[in-house]
């Protein structure tokens, strides 16, 4: 979408039925509104009437999310259908070392040193 000011946005809509309840989202919002860094996109703003829940962040042009963002789980959580909160952990704990170091986790390339084994 676009502001009226011009300026592109990526709008997320969350599903109807997705799990995330009300003081959940109201939770993230709060949270992710404070933070400033420059590797995460700017929340602009959001929506949250009756059932409809929408975040409006900044647009990344010449790239698709899904080439930035990965899944990390937890080895031992590896077997098909065995996700639980120490996955999630995991996961996280991935996410914060990449935001505090700059660097992407290589893990997962051939003859590139990972950020995990520091």
């Amino acid at each position: 979408g676009k502001l009226p000011n011009g300026q592109e946005t990526a709008v997320k809509r969350l599903s109807i039925d997705s799990a995330q309840g009300e003081l959940q989202f109201r939770n993230e919002v709060l949270v992710v509104a404070e933070i400033r860094h420059k590797n995460l996109v700017k929340l602009l703003g959001y929506c949250f009437e009756a059932a409809e829940r929408v975040l409006v962040n900044e647009f990344v042009p010449n790239a698709s999310l899904e080439h930035f963002c990965f899944g990390y789980m937890a080895p031992e959580c590896a077997i098909p259908g065995q996700f639980s909160e120490k996955s999630d952990l995991f996961s996280f704990g991935v996410l914060v070392l990449e935001i505090i170091s700059g660097q992407k986790n290589y893990s997962f390339q051939k003859n590139k040193k990972d950020i995990l084994s520091y």
